[in-house]
């Protein structure tokens, strides 16, 4: 670790304007000077002058620090080996090949985006993307302004309007309720319109809106739940819950009234809601009356078993555009039969051709082969809240001493064992809690996962278990190996080598392109950033976002833009800063390069505008020299005292790259970043633009009527 007691030089390179070439290695320049020119008595002194040309070294000398920055990479460059900035031809170049690449996205990508990829940054405002940017640089010595995160890269860049319906400044579940379920709403409600007071039960029913989870849902898509807070936090309860306020984790956070109003804490309602979901399209297969054993019936039992196929009979069906029970349109000739496979086959309600005289016949795979129970519920949910899903005072199974780590739940039920109730029992559920369980899965032969590695939210990631505690790469690595066996893909929200493709066919006569493997949309966040943010410790927040930045990258590597629309947003900004005209290469942790000209004291580069991080010594600004700045825990100073500190009102940043990733420029409401990914996906309510896209994957009506064909006369007549 830096230590706090660091000596100042002075040096030639930045006064002679030498620029570090990110690709060359750097130099540490480690002179040590006399101690009457250190920082500290400087600083005691109050000359109030700039220094320019520095250069870090620790009190011990050997400039080395765990997990941060090297301290000598405010001057570290080679003499006359950095001229190539000097040059404008340098800059002219540089500027050219951006222009060409800006002239090749005139092409526009109007392909339909079968995965949809969502990273979101919890308080990742554009101050903290910045020095997260430079402090990668710096981890990977090397200045860092020059390096560029994964998002940097995206070639769409818009701004988002943060603002609540009732906040100017807002919070976490309001703005989730926007980016999630396309809709604004009041601060501290999830899953829930504008019409829902925060903390008035009574206000929920009927204000209920559906998230973009549930729109994959529908269309056939798994989905599932990654996050590095409680998997019941404000970010990915607006995913599945319907709450009037973020804080009812569990029934034991709930008041008296809103209980026996009959509202259900965020925790049940993860493990209940998303299991219900697999009905929201208005087909319920067990409720529907079969045909008495017609001749047609008994001739689809006895069909021979085809390879990898099954044929299924329907009479015809309305399937109204609003959801609800599926209408027979009174033709006489014949009830109807549940027909969820036909609806899932081609995803587009109002009414469907009637049928010929002697019914219709129609192929599908063996992978959709029908809707079970279970079929279409939450594969992979990963993060923390052990406590919320136990009794309340049940032991938790790794903090066994620790009180506060014990079951919350005054119903006194276990949400665990109701989670694998859920599953049929044909199916392969894992319920893990460690990272030694979680990579010692097979992810090809897991169907459902649950993971809670913490009772509350997750470690940072600079305090991170590596035995007990995955990283957020890892668990998004995971989350995608085993929602991605759907051939219809999947959507995951993750708060911060799929398997290959065969070929399906009948006797080597018919066959159909096999469905991707690819297929998903994911949305990613990292929500630690935030609470890092909230409690002034700027860099356990940066780390979080440099690691939701490898996440992005790992994501990335298992995708290709031709058919993945990524975004990389936040819900809300901080009052983060850093400034103070630090010189190029300046450690992001580390001070500016003066020192007050009002109390005579130095200052680090990062400052909050309220949080714990104000300090009074003896009736004066604590000297910041004089306490160890680079540590994990440090808290930055702030100009207004607060027990935490509070979010920003200014947009925030979102990128884009992949299918219809164009439609995210300019500046828009935060609410509108659904509509466009489930555009881009051809899932929602706002599908007709790519109704051929859906059928894509699927059998076609061709084929079917050759099948027909082929059939047996004796069968069918």
């Amino acid at each position: 670790m830096i230590s706090p007691f660091l000596v100042l030089a002075i040096g030639t390179c930045l006064t002679n304007s030498l620029v570090p070439d990110p690709g060359m290695a750097l130099v540490k320049k480690t002179r040590a000077l006399p101690e009457s020119q250190s920082l500290r008595e400087q600083a005691q002194q109050g000359t109030g002058k700039r220094v320019t040309g520095l250069t870090w070294r620790s009190s011990n000398g050997n400039g080395e620090a765990d997990g941060s920055p090297a301290p000598g990479v405010l001057c570290q460059v080679l003499r006359g080996g950095q001229e190539k900035e000097k040059d404008p031809k340098y800059w002219r170049d540089q500027a050219q090949q951006t222009l060409k690449n800006a002239l090749r996205l005139q092409t526009l990508n109007t392909n339909v985006a079968k995965n949809v990829i969502m990273f979101l940054g919890d308080g990742m405002g554009v101050s903290t993307v910045t020095a997260a940017r430079i402090l990668k640089g710096q981890l990977h010595h090397s200045p860092g302004e020059e390096t560029r995160l994964e998002m940097d890269k995206f070639p769409y860049v818009a701004l988002s309007k943060t603002y609540n319906t009732n906040a100017q400044v807002p919070d976490s579940a309001g703005t989730a309720t926007a980016y999630l379920c396309g809709v604004k709403a009041n601060e501290g409600t999830v899953g829930v319109s504008a019409a829902t007071e925060r903390t008035e039960c009574n206000t929920t029913q009927g204000n209920e809106v559906t998230s973009i989870l549930r729109w994959a849902k529908d269309a056939g898509k798994s989905v599932g739940i990654v996050t590095t807070t409680r998997v019941n936090h404000a970010t990915p309860s607006a995913a599945y819950a319907h709450s009037a306020d973020r804080d009812w984790y569990s029934d034991n956070e709930m008041p008296p009234e809103a209980l026996s109003q009959g509202c259900k804490d965020i925790a049940y309602q993860l493990m209940h809601n998303v299991r219900d979901i697999e009905a929201s399209a208005g087909v319920q297969p067990d409720s529907l009356p079969y045909p008495q054993s017609s001749w047609l019936e008994l001739a689809v039992r006895n069909l021979p078993p085809w390879n990898y196929l099954d044929l299924y009979y329907f009479w015809p069906l309305r399937i109204p555009s609003t959801g609800g029970q599926p209408q027979d349109p009174g033709w006489s000739w014949g009830q109807p039969v549940p027909t969820p496979h036909l609806y899932h086959l081609y995803h587009r309600p109002g009414l469907l051709a009637p049928p010929p005289p002697c019914g219709t016949w129609v192929l599908r795979r063996e992978l959709e082969r029908k809707v079970e129970k279970g079929a279409h519920e939450m594969p992979v949910i990963m993060g923390g809240g052990r406590k919320y899903m136990f009794p309340k005072n049940r032991t938790d199974v790794e903090y066994e001493m620790d009180e506060k780590a014990r079951g919350t739940r005054l119903d006194g039920l276990n949400l665990i064992d109701i989670w694998k109730s859920f599953k049929p029992k044909h199916k392969h559920s894992h319920y893990i809690w460690n990272r030694t369980e979680l990579l010692a899965l097979d992810p090809y032969t897991v169907d459902y996962l649950l993971g809670l590695f913490e009772p509350g939210d997750m470690q940072y990631e600079l305090n991170r278990n590596n035995v007990t505690d995955p990283s957020l790469s890892e668990m998004v690595e995971m989350a995608i190996k085993i929602l991605s066996k759907n051939p219809k893909g999947f959507f995951l929200l993750v708060e911060g080598e799929s398997p290959g493709r065969h070929g399906m066919g009948i006797g080597g006569q018919i066959s159909f392109p096999a469905p991707s493997l690819e297929a998903f949309a994911l949305v990613s966040q990292g929500g630690r950033i935030d609470h890092g943010h909230h409690e002034g410790k700027a860099k356990q927040a940066l780390h979080e976002a440099v690691e939701m930045d490898r996440a992005i990258g790992q994501a990335g590597t298992m995708t290709s833009v031709e058919d993945t629309l990524t975004v990389v947003t936040a819900d809300h900004s901080h009052v983060f800063t850093f400034g103070g005209y630090t010189p190029r290469g300046n450690s992001i942790f580390g001070l500016a390069p003066m020192v007050s000209d009002t109390d005579k004291k130095p200052f680090t580069a990062i400052l909050y505008g309220n949080g714990p991080g104000y300090k009074v010594v003896g009736g004066e600004r604590e000297n910041v020299s004089m306490v160890d700045y680079a540590h994990d825990n440090y808290q930055a100073q702030s100009a207004v005292p607060l027990r935490h500190e509070t979010h920003g009102g200014e947009d925030v940043a979102v990128f884009a790259k992949g299918p219809m990733a164009h439609l995210l420029h300019g500046v828009h409401e935060q609410n509108y970043i659904p509509h466009v990914m489930a555009y881009a996906a051809c899932i929602g309510a706002n599908r007709d633009h790519c109704a051929s896209a859906s059928l894509s994957g699927s059998p076609s009506p061709g084929p079917l009527l050759f099948l027909l064909a082929l059939l047996p006369l004796g069968i069918l007549f």
